[in-house]
């Protein structure tokens, strides 16, 4: 089972051109980023023809805990800190 790590490629690149795409990914997770773009673009069940470079802005993930309007168990919070 493969991790994300710090500093893992997330980029990925779409090209759509009439009925076909193309979706090319260094790794599993540009890939997943890509299919879901492409399923956003596909729910109207028609394709615009484009081209996408997407990347992450940032090469970390943060979380924001606001504990004073949605409380959150303990454990709920020790889960989202194994997620990151």
């Amino acid at each position: 089972q493969q991790f994300i790590q710090f500093g893992t490629d997330e980029s990925y690149k779409l090209v759509i051109n009439g009925t076909t795409a193309d979706l090319t990914a260094k790794t599993i997770f540009g890939a997943m980023h890509g299919l879901e773009t492409f399923s956003q673009l596909v729910r109207y069940q028609k394709l615009p023809e484009a081209e996408i470079e997407d990347y992450p802005r940032f090469p970390w993930r943060g979380l924001l805990v606001d504990t004073s309007r949605h409380y959150q168990t303990m454990d709920t919070l020790k889960n989202a800190i194994r997620g990151i």
